[in-house]
Parts: C-alpha cells; structure tokens; sequence
C-alpha cells in the first residue's frame, strides 16, 4: 500500500512482516490443521497470487482501496465487505 496507483506484479510486494504474519502464516495455518494436501496448498496459492495480480491490474472497486484505507478489500461480488460495511459504492 505505499502507492494509490496499482500495478499487477507489484500487488505481490509486502514487507517481511506483513508476508509472514498476513500472507504466510493464516493459509499455512490452516493447511495444517485441515491436513491439506501439498497440490492443494499449491494450487490455492497460485490462484490467491493470480487473484491479487488480477484484481490490481484493471480499474474496480479494490482500486478505492488504494485511497480508502478502510474501505473495499475485497474484489469481485465484495461479499465480505459488504458483510462489515467497509464496502465503498
């Protein structure tokens, strides 16, 4: 989040912390305790990394997020944001 204009390959940029404890440690996690399959664990981070790439390549609704800190964190249908109202229309 240092820049508002999104770029698609630098959507995957995070800080050691945050990789470890936002990006790394959750999915793990619960590969773990679901006893995931390693092509299971694989296959979803592909798809989550393609999915951040994606959502930071063309203009939506995450695009907001880059200027409403608190708002649209999400891509898509933004079911979870519309849940915790942080959904920005």
């Amino acid at each position: 989040h240092k820049w508002h204009r999104t770029m698609g390959m630098a959507a995957l940029y995070a800080d050691p912390f945050e990789h470890l404890v936002v990006n790394t440690a959750p999915p793990l996690a619960a590969a773990l305790l679901l006893r995931a399959h390693p092509w299971i664990v694989a296959a979803w981070a592909f798809i989550a990394s393609a999915n951040t790439v994606i959502a930071h390549t063309k203009d939506g609704q995450h695009i907001d997020h880059h200027f409403h800190r608190n708002k649209n964190f999400g891509v898509g249908w933004m079911l979870c944001d519309r849940f915790h109202g942080t959904l920005l229309e």
